[in-house]
């Protein structure tokens, strides 16, 4: 999976919070939490990377200021839209080499 990523700048788990802002909308920081299972400083980290890539836009959630909302932008939508599907490529992946090394 991070081999797949690696080309456009972004780690797994920048990826699922790409996955989930593009599929399900904007998110409350927090969800993430349990959604990853990763402490506060990682997803902090995770967040800031893509906000400075221009990925995500953080603004103060509408019915708790103190929460923060994620938001996919234009161009998070448009990397989106352009990026593999690491999941299917691995798995492609996989079964190729399954049967290559059968074959054999």
């Amino acid at each position: 999976m991070e081999a797949t990523l690696r080309p456009h700048d972004l780690g797994s788990t920048q990826w699922y919070v790409l996955w989930q802002l593009a599929n399900n909308g904007p998110t409350v920081q927090r969800d993430f939490l349990n959604m990853l299972q990763v402490e506060k400083p990682t997803l902090s980290e995770v967040v800031s990377a893509l906000v400075r890539k221009g990925f995500i836009e953080q603004t103060p959630a509408a019915d708790d200021q103190r929460q923060r909302l994620l938001t996919i932008t234009p161009t998070g939508l448009k990397l989106w839209q352009g990026l593999p599907d690491p999941i299917a490529y691995q798995m492609a992946w996989s079964i190729w080499y399954f049967f290559s090394f059968y074959q054999h």
